[in-house]
């Protein structure tokens, strides 16, 4: 979803001004310091940089919901997502501890991931070990 749109006239004048700018640099070397030139590049660059992030249309916005077990989280979600429904877990228990991430589509859809047996006894028996590296964390 493109929230703000390049059009052809405004690409044309931003690289009209970076290489203006770039043109002045080159006929300051001649008279100034390396380094003031050096500058008015890379002002040129970061401006070029930040207007294509600015109109970057594939940006995604992450939101993380956190709190005290039994405060909400869960129904907050279920009412501001799903018009109330009970799609995310509730429970006397923490069933959210985990990581939940929930992504727009067009349609429809859940993917969930389990571990195999036998993932989830390699898991066991790493949790097992009395080595202090991090991958058995």
């Amino acid at each position: 979803m493109a929230i703000f749109r390049l059009s052809e006239d405004e690409s044309r004048r931003f690289a009209e001004f970076t290489g203006d700018v770039n043109s002045l640099a080159s006929e300051l070397e001649s008279y100034g310091e390396e380094r003031d030139a050096r500058e008015l590049r890379r002002l040129a660059d970061t401006f070029s940089r930040k207007v294509k992030d600015f109109f970057y249309n594939e940006r995604r916005l992450n939101i993380g919901i956190v709190g005290r077990v039994k405060a909400g989280k869960s129904s907050f979600l279920n009412t501001l997502l799903f018009d109330g429904r009970s799609v995310l877990p509730k429970a006397s228990t923490p069933k959210t501890a985990n990581l939940t991430k929930i992504e727009y589509v067009e349609e429809n859809a859940m993917e969930v991931e389990y571990y195999s047996t036998e993932d989830w006894q390699i898991i066991e028996d790493n949790a097992k070990t009395d080595l202090d590296e991090a991958v058995y964390e």
